[in-house]
């Protein structure tokens, strides 16, 4: 053991260094010595036999010899050491050489050795950063295609983060947006909040970054608080820290907020620097997602005026809409529907109807039956409507109410005829709305027929399993308790025929 590390250490190349010495110097100046101390002064001559002479010879050739191939194969090594790291630093380096010179002695073993270990590392360094560079990539590919899409704004965030995390191998995070109404932050007006990471740490994420949130907002920099330590922090908002503020034209909508780190170490420059440039895209898409909306809404009330304006072409129906609208909204209240589904309803019965702006009068305000043909014409007036709408992506959950506001349980409505479960509780509760203001409103080929009547034909309608109970139960019980008094009745007249009545409906 003690021999190998002897041979093995940093003095082994220059024990062979003088070993070869003595082969190439030692050995001739003693052969050299040996002649001088024999030298015959009377004789001017060295008085050697030739055996001896053989041996000396002999000797100092294979001296000679030895350091020669010694002294070559130790610098061969040393030249396709040198030859190896060259071609190391430009990919093509021989494992095959490297493993053969660490399995000698000596230094310049240990020195391939120590250079396959810097080699190691190098390659650790290049997979790292090409892991790193595929996960920018990722990242740069995921939030290019969120910021393309304004389908859904929610997800598009909650996509961003979730890939911010993943990009710096964070723990948690959350990204805030003001209320556009302003107001004092120690309240958090955030008019959205979506969260990753832990489940169930939402709300206390929440809480414990609102001081993060108040000193990025006021000081208009992002803040990073490293993790020093076993310090005792709030969880799950524990250091690295890394907050930064969502600003655009100079205006701070809202802040990006990361905490934890998977791999138990502080954020690195590259990653505070990817997290501020991404804050920076998500409060351009916050802008933007605003811009839509507005954008959006003006047209909304545009087509919605062009409702009114398809009332106003018959004196008959004006106010339908404001009415259906009244009655759905009513009854869906009373059905324990969401805020979402009752504004849902008010939206779409302010439209369902838009598409009668492509029926000609003649049809519209025909004071008789319809033919066959007109009839065919009138039932696509609610894919038209649907056509109107669809260019809103912020409307689009409007979109099932306007098109099957003439669907049918039984599967005879149109334009899809679906049946039963088919049909979502707020279209049946639409088609409710819509034929019962039907039935209380005067028309051009009838009078309406009252409460009463309307109730009549609604009954033959469940009967024949073409209408929702329940929502009819629920239009009777309000009725009844006059939450829903119609205000556009006279007095009540005699029924008329279910068939001649959903022509005009």
């Amino acid at each position: 053991m003690s021999t190998n590390k002897g041979r093995s250490g940093t003095g082994f190349l220059l024990k062979q260094f003088i070993i070869f010495y003595i082969g190439f110097a030692i050995i001739p100046l003693m052969v050299l010595l040996y002649f001088y101390l024999n030298f015959d002064e009377i004789r001017n001559c060295v008085p050697v036999s030739r055996s001896a002479l053989t041996i000396v010879i002999s000797l100092f050739a294979l001296g000679s010899l030895v350091a020669f191939f010694g002294m070559r194969a130790v610098l061969l090594k040393i030249v396709r050491l040198a030859e190896n790291m060259k071609h190391s630093l430009i990919g093509n380096i021989d494992t095959s050489l490297m493993i053969e010179l660490t399995k000698g002695e000596g230094e310049v073993a240990e020195l391939a050795k120590s250079f396959g270990q810097v080699l190691k590392r190098l390659e650790n360094n290049i997979q790292e950063l090409e892991e790193t560079k595929r996960t920018l990539h990722g990242v740069l590919t995921k939030v290019a295609r969120a910021l393309s899409s304004t389908d859904d704004y929610d997800s598009l965030v909650k996509l961003i983060l979730e890939t911010a995390i993943d990009a710096i191998g964070a723990k948690n995070g959350a990204v805030f947006i003001f209320d556009e109404n302003g107001g004092s932050l120690a309240t958090a007006p955030f008019s959205s909040k979506t969260f990753f990471g832990e489940p169930g740490a939402d709300e206390k994420f929440y809480s414990a970054a609102i001081p993060y949130i108040n000193w990025v907002t006021r000081e208009r920099r992002a803040i990073v608080l490293p993790a020093l330590g076993k310090d005792r922090f709030p969880t799950p908002l524990v250091p690295p820290i890394l907050c930064a503020p969502l600003i655009s034209r100079n205006r701070v909508l809202g802040a990006l907020c990361l905490s934890g780190n998977k791999y138990d170490r502080n954020f690195e420059e590259d990653e505070i620097s990817i997290v501020t440039n991404l804050s920076f895209q998500i409060a351009i898409s916050i802008e933007n997602a605003c811009l839509n909306k507005d954008i959006e809404r003006t047209y909304f009330e545009t087509i919605s005026a062009l409702a009114l304006a398809v009332e106003a072409r018959d004196p008959y129906s004006r106010g339908h809409s404001e009415r259906v609208g009244e009655y759905a909204t009513t009854i869906g209240r009373a059905l324990g529907l969401t805020s979402k589904g009752i504004q849902t309803l008010r939206d779409a019965s302010r439209l369902h109807d838009i598409g009668k702006i492509g029926i000609t009068d003649s049809i519209l305000i025909k004071p008789a039956a319809l033919t066959n043909d007109e009839r065919e014409v009138m039932k696509k007036h609610p894919t038209i409507g649907e056509s109107i709408v669809m260019p809103l992506k912020t409307f689009h959950h409007l979109l099932d109410p306007i098109r099957h506001h003439h669907e049918a349980l039984d599967g005879s409505g149109y334009p899809d005829g679906l049946k039963g479960e088919e049909i979502p509780l707020l279209t049946r509760i639409m088609v409710v709305a819509d034929i019962f203001d039907a039935l209380t409103s005067d028309r051009p080929y009838r009078k309406n027929l009252g409460i009463q009547g309307a109730r009549s034909e609604l009954d033959k309608l469940v009967g024949m399993k073409r209408v929702d109970s329940d929502v009819v139960k629920t239009l009777y019980s309000l009725l009844d308790e006059k939450k829903l008094v119609p205000e556009n009745l006279k007095e009540e007249k005699a029924p008329i025929e279910i068939e001649v009545l959903q022509q005009k409906i």
